[in-house]
């Protein structure tokens, strides 16, 4: 019994001293971070939307949404329908928002880690995903895009851009190591190449060497960073992308935001 508890203890101090995701924070963007930029303009859009418009909950998860102008007059009626299914141990939750002109905008999250707890219709509608914890997939499917978080290998897939980008993060007790693997269409192998290795060098003062590299070969920490921000403009161009594009399904347009 003894021997059991001194085996515990020391599983217990080894692990507390282990790199976790803590020396990646705020420097090293994650899938989340890089899927919040994407859905920004969406999220914003889909909220503003409902804000401004009379939902009625018409039950079996169908939704009419009348939305209006400054002066409170209905300008466009619009339909959601949220649909939820369990495939093959995953939770599926599919939305459709169905326009006047018969033009749909469809998109899915599929919850394959332990968190199966449905998502509330209200983040569904304006898909707002940051709460889900486990991991999951999300894809638009007009958009040809996918976000999937399965915590070691991280995809971001733009179908219609012809991009698709992997992170890569490993954990060992005193090191960890992230990759940002891009690439583009019609070119088998990466055409970038970053990763940052943090090793722990003192387990007291919790002190850590970051080492950059591209392809292998170790870098500044100033083009590690002037890469990754010009990676991070495929982001940011989707979000404008996204928004021009559920203007011509006859989407209205916002003050603000398209």
């Amino acid at each position: 019994m003894k021997a059991l508890i001194l085996l515990f203890s020391v599983i217990i101090s080894v692990n507390s001293f282990a790199v976790d995701d803590s020396v990646f924070a705020e420097k090293y963007p994650g899938m989340r971070d890089y899927q919040n930029t994407s859905l920004q303009g969406l999220n914003l859009y889909f909220f503003t939307l409902l804000s401004k418009s009379v939902v009625f909950n018409t039950g079996n998860g169908n939704y009419q949404i009348q939305f209006q102008n400054d002066s409170g007059e209905t300008v466009l009626t619009l339909n959601a329908r949220i649909t939820r299914k369990v495939i093959n141990g995953d939770l599926q939750e599919y939305v459709q928002y169905i326009l006047p002109n018969a033009s749909t905008f469809d998109y899915y999250l599929k919850k394959t880690g332990l968190d199966q707890a449905p998502s509330s219709d209200e983040d569904l509608l304006i898909m707002n995903f940051k709460n889900v914890q486990s991991n999951y997939e999300v894809a638009i499917i007009p958009l040809m895009t996918k976000f999937e978080k399965t915590g070691i290998k991280d995809y971001l897939s733009f179908g219609f851009l012809g991009i698709t980008i992997s992170i890569q993060t490993i954990y060992r007790e005193l090191e960890a190591t992230r990759s940002y693997i891009y690439f583009y269409k019609g070119m088998p192998n990466p055409q970038s190449y970053l990763t940052v290795q943090v090793i722990e060098e003192s387990e007291s003062a919790k002190t850590f060497n970051y080492i950059h590299s591209s392809k292998g070969a170790e870098i500044s920490p100033k083009y590690f960073f002037q890469g990754l921000q010009e990676g991070s403009s495929i982001f940011k161009e989707f979000s404008q992308i996204s928004l021009g594009f559920i203007k011509s399904l006859g989407f209205p347009s916002l003050k603000g935001i398209n």
